[in-house]
């Protein structure tokens, strides 16, 4: 969601171009560390809290966060990696538009 807020920031014209190092840092990250390509060829975001929130026992803390299960492909993490590629595609290209291979 870092990664996603900066570059739509930058792209916006509310933060100075100044943090693209950090933003291609951070999304370069997200792809080594939590992207993983299965023998069949199907991709994955691993790493994603199933499950976060506050009230009926859960005090907001790191302590009861980090207790919390961590699955593969949960949309809270899913969502914001997906936006967070739109704004960095459109960062470094100046366009929407997808480059051709």
């Amino acid at each position: 969601m870092f990664v996603y807020a900066m570059a739509k920031g930058v792209n916006r014209g509310y933060l100075s171009r100044d943090y693209v190092p950090a933003i291609i840092k951070g999304y370069k990250g997200i792809i080594d560390k939590l992207i993983k390509t299965d023998a069949d060829g199907s991709v994955s975001l691993t790493h994603c809290c199933s499950v976060a929130g506050l009230g009926f026992g859960r005090d907001g803390s790191f302590a009861y966060y980090i207790k919390e299960p961590v699955v593969d492909n949960d949309l809270k993490g899913v969502g914001p990696f997906i936006l967070a590629g739109i704004e960095v595609q459109q960062l470094i290209s100046g366009s929407m538009t997808v480059p051709k291979r």
